[in-house]
């Protein structure tokens, strides 16, 4: 369950879990897309639930389908309160462990994975799985 008040608020029956590799190999093709579009810096016109939001669902377009009976992948779009800062959007997604790791879709800040405090975690006010 992602962390926040409400649940998960799940859209679809059955999610994938996915993989580190996959989220790695993802984010390299995530890139070229944005690339391809002009969409590698933020600005006020496409921020982070922007990045957030195509992160997520580019990969449910183009996967053929999932296997078993899976509807969707387990990637959703959280936003939360930053200890310091104002409120962003960012992703999680659930590995065959079912541990929830949090990433950062924008392609320019380096450091991807995401580490929040309890507070922070805590804070999940949206989430669109």
């Amino acid at each position: 369950m992602l962390p926040g008040t409400g649940g998960p608020c799940p859209a679809d029956r059955i999610y994938l879990p996915v993989s580190y590799d996959f989220i790695v190999l993802w984010e390299q093709q995530f890139r070229k897309f944005l690339w391809k579009y002009g969409r590698l810096e933020w600005s006020e016109r496409f921020d982070c639930d922007n990045y957030a939001d195509l992160y997520r669902a580019i990969p449910q377009i183009i996967m053929p389908e999932a296997p078993g009976d899976a509807d969707s992948l387990a990637i959703a779009t959280i936003w939360y309160h930053k200890t310091a800062g104002p409120a962003h959007a960012v992703i999680a997604y659930c590995d065959h462990d079912m541990e929830i790791h949090w990433r950062e879709p924008q392609p320019l800040i380096a450091d991807k994975e995401i580490r929040p405090t309890p507070q922070e975690a805590s804070s999940v006010f949206f989430r669109r799985i």
